[in-house]
Order: C-alpha cells, then structure tokens, then sequence
C-alpha cells in the first residue's frame, strides 16, 4: 500500500492542491505504523517543494487521534 501511495504522490507531485489533497487521502487510509516512513520519504522528495505543505499533513493528524 505504501508504495502504491507514493507512486500516486510523485504522480500529482508538480501540483501543490492535488499533492496536499492525495497526501491527506493517503494518511486517511495508511495505517499508522507505515505513515512515519511515508513522511521520512515525504520531506526527503518533496521537502523543498512542499514542506509547509507535509508539516500541515501530519500536523493535523495528531487531532485526529
């Protein structure tokens, strides 16, 4: 599943709203135990690009629960 998500991700990856919208879709769905590996491989491709973008991501997810 994780690599199926990443493949998505460089997909849509040189478009800002459609690569937030695929990451959250993504982390709705991933378990828990594959989404720090996910957010490792997020910053070390898109880190430069999106970084505000990820941080958001994964922030939100701690209100989750």
């Amino acid at each position: 599943m994780l690599e199926r998500i990443k493949s998505s991700l460089r997909a849509v990856g040189h478009d800002r709203a459609a690569f937030e919208n695929q990451l959250r879709q993504a982390l709705a769905k991933l378990p828990s135990a594959d989404r720090r590996d996910l957010k490792l491989w997020c910053f070390l491709i898109y880190g430069e690009s999106y970084f505000t973008v990820i941080c958001q991501c994964f922030a939100d997810l701690h209100w989750l629960g």
